[in-house]
């Protein structure tokens, strides 16, 4: 008995009840009836015995309606019950459906930037941990790739906040142009943003780089100006054992060398050099 209990569904309780409500009805629920009816027609039969064949007839056809009735009225009773029970099941698990797509969708929002729409700073973490995971796993390499708007200012002083958000949203188009599924932009900061790009050494971010130098440079940035639009960058691979804070540390390091030495540029952080900082 606890295995068959163990398998029912909770949710699906009130159906349950109404089918086993139906089974007593059909079961005991009729034999009850039955003997009422048996005992109370056996009366009616002892005390009208004298009637005419006519007469008969037309009691016999009002006891058969009489007999009828009730069950025609508690299985219609119970079956409409059953009905409303259902839909309200049904009822049910489409809002709960539609609960946890709002969730999901909820959760999704979360981890969004509210302006430029790519991912904020903890699911970019969260990504990073992952893929640090995976690699520590074996057969994985990625590379971390941290990128400054150095435009960014500029546009602010010019234009105002306005002009510069456009800015930041279409700076984050171009790059996920140049993106793939399988990799990973956030906002870090005001002008920053991080890359997580999966299954690609250093020399193939550095190509990603070189490609999101050259997209950018089209964009315009004021009317009547001829200013290009640049990014500085800072770049690190996984190195065993390396904690996402520090790897996050090591890349922003990165930028801010390449930030003392002008715009546009990209510095790689290399571990062997005892973490010294090379010029690539």
């Amino acid at each position: 008995m606890p295995e068959i209990f163990a398998l029912l569904d909770y949710s699906m309780a009130p159906t349950v009840l109404i089918r086993s409500a139906l089974m007593i009805y059909k079961s005991r629920g009729c034999l009850l009836l039955m003997a009422n009816s048996v005992v109370v027609y056996s009366l009616v039969l002892f005390f009208l015995r004298d009637l005419d064949v006519y007469q008969w007839f037309v009691l016999a056809a009002t006891m058969v309606i009489l007999a009828i009735a009730p069950y025609l009225i508690i299985f219609s009773a119970l079956k409409s019950l059953s009905r409303e029970v259902e839909e309200g099941n049904l009822e049910t698990l489409y809002r709960d459906r539609e609960l946890v797509t709002m969730r999901t969708k909820l959760s999704s929002l979360a981890h969004l930037d509210n302006l430029t729409g790519c991912y904020n700073e903890r699911y970019f973490l969260d990504v990073l941990s992952e893929s640090i995971a995976m690699s520590e796993r074996g057969g994985y390499v990625f590379t971390l790739l941290i990128l400054r708007y150095d435009q960014f200012d500029y546009i602010l002083n010019k234009q105002g906040l306005s002009q510069g958000n456009e800015a930041l949203k279409l700076y984050v188009e171009v790059i996920n142009k140049i993106l793939r599924e399988v990799d990973t932009i956030a906002r870090l900061g005001a002008d920053k943003f991080g890359l997580i790009l999966s299954d690609s050494s250093e020399n193939d971010s550095v190509l990603v780089f070189d490609r999101i130098v050259r997209e950018i440079s089209r964009l315009q940035l004021t009317e009547g100006q001829d200013t290009i639009a640049t990014n500085t960058g800072g770049m690190t691979s996984y190195f065993r054992g390396e904690a996402p804070e520090a790897m996050l540390g090591y890349a922003n390091l990165a930028l801010h060398s390449a930030m003392d030495q002008g715009e546009g540029g990209l510095i790689i952080f290399d571990y062997e050099s005892t973490k010294e900082l090379t010029k690539e």
